[in-house]
Parts: structure tokens; C-alpha cells; sequence
């Protein structure tokens, strides 16, 4: 059977939610998009390939149905926010890298996931548009560093990424799933590889992406 997995992305506009979830589903990135209004949903079925944890076990595979909602970063639209993330199986909380103040909104989107969101909802953290550091002309606004040892502090998972140069992208759903519980005791789909020939991975409708040039 297949383990369907719903994702909300959270963050303030201009982060690059939109370009992270068009990346990983379409394998597109569009420099310039228009903000998202409300939320944009897209979705993606996927083989994962999945590590035993215990190390005395094998290796498994499981077939995962990502259910994206890409949610408004304006201020205006915060309020719909919960809507989707209370029921949702993981949330990634994105932020620009050279962004002080979209880092700034992180722990206050972790203390809203944790205090409303489903108990085994996975919080990842995205600090993205990596792509600008150094030879992209930008500067780190916070230090790696204090970035992780935040997120170890609430057991969430951190993962730089770029959509821009596809770096990190399909990291943040690779853990996602390996962190889902019960995930591993669910059986090796090996056996279902052979339903998976021929089929091609469809983005579903969205409603616009966030604005700037969101890497």
C-alpha cells in the first residue's frame, strides 16, 4: 500500500516556498512569480527509498503520495495558515538565509506547528536560496550554526537548500519520510516498482508562486 503524506510550507513571502515545491514536483524553477494567494496545492507520487534505522534490518521502499499546500507568506492571509496544517503530517518552515528577518517569523510559525499541529507532525526547517551565498553576491544573515543548534533544540531537522540550483530540494521530502512514525514498519514495497513503470509524475493545480526571485 501506499503512505500518503501531507506537507504544508510555511514562511514569510518572497522565501521561496513556491520555487522549493515547483523543484521537487515539476523539476522547474521560474525566476520571477507572482505571490501566492491563500495557499497553491500540488502533488506528487514517489518511490522513496528508505534506511533501516536499527541497522540489523534491510533497507525498505514505499510509495508516497505528497500532498503540498504552499501557503501565503503576507501577514494578511496568517490567519488561514492553521487550516492547513493542523491535519497536516509535516511541516516545513522556510526562510531566506540571507534574510535576518524571515528567520526572525521561524520560531514563531515552530510554536504555532507544535502547539496546534497533529503530536507526530515533523517539523522541518529550510533555509534556503543558498545559491546567493559567496559567488551569489550575498551574506549569511545568521549563523549556520545557531541555526542548527535551534532547530536540534525543538527535534525538528534542518536542510539548506536552493531551488535555484536544485541543492537540498529533494532532501527536505526524503526526510520528511524517514521521519514519519511508523514508516519502516509499514513493509517493503519492492514489489510494487513494477506498478510504478510508465508512470508519469503529475504536479497538481496551483494558484501563482511566491514573489521576487525566489531561489
Amino acid at each position: 500500500m501506499s503512505r500518503e503524506v501531507k506537507v504544508v510550507l510555511l514562511g514569510t513571502t518572497g522565501v521561496g516556498k513556491s520555487s522549493l515545491v515547483l523543484r521537487y514536483v515539476t523539476s522547474q524553477f521560474h525566476p520571477h512569480s507572482e505571490s501566492t494567494i491563500g495557499a497553491a496545492f500540488m502533488s506528487k507520487m514517489t518511490l522513496m527509498k528508505l534506511k533501516c534505522k536499527d541497522g540489523d534490518g534491510q533497507d525498505t521502499s514505499k510509495i508516497v503520495k505528497f500532498q503540498i499546500w504552499d501557503t501565503a507568506g503576507q501577514e494578511k492571509y496568517a490567519t488561514l495558515a492553521p487550516m492547513y496544517y493542523r491535519s497536516s503530517d509535516a511541516a516545513a518552515i522556510v526562510y531566506d538565509v540571507t534574510n535576518a528577518a524571515s528567520y526572525g517569523k521561524v520560531k514563531e510559525w515552530v510554536a504555532e506547528v507544535r502547539e496546534n499541529a497533529e503530536r507526530h507532525c515533523v517539523v522541518v526547517v529550510v533555509g534556503n536560496k543558498v545559491d546567493l551565498l559567496g559567488g551569489g553576491g550575498g551574506e549569511r544573515a545568521v549563523a549556520k550554526e545557531e541555526v542548527e543548534s535551534y532547530v536540534r533544540s525543538i527535534g525538528g531537522i534542518y536542510i539548506e537548500a536552493s531551488a535555484k540550483d536544485k541543492i537540498g530540494v529533494g532532501d527536505i521530502f526524503q526526510r520528511i519520510v524517514e521521519e514519519l512514525p511508523g514508516i519502516h514498519d509499514e513493509g517493503d514495497e519492492d514489489s510494487e516498482m513494477g506498478s510504478m513503470k510508465g508512470f508519469k509524475l503529475k504536479g497538481g493545480g496551483r494558484g501563482g508562486g511566491d514573489s521576487g526571485c525566489c531561489s
